[in-house]
């Protein structure tokens, strides 16, 4: 029962997100969050 539960929660947060898998979540919180910052502290310093 519990395993559905995690299955339905992250079928929720997948479908928020606009992602079918953990690797394109995980990439897109990378690129929307630190990439940016990575870019500005490369380029400033």
């Amino acid at each position: 029962m519990g395993l559905v539960r995690a299955g339905v929660r992250l079928e929720s947060i997948f479908d928020k997100a606009g992602v079918n898998s953990r690797g394109e979540l995980v990439a897109g919180l990378f690129t929307s969050h630190f990439l940016e910052r990575f870019h500005t502290s490369v380029l400033h310093t």
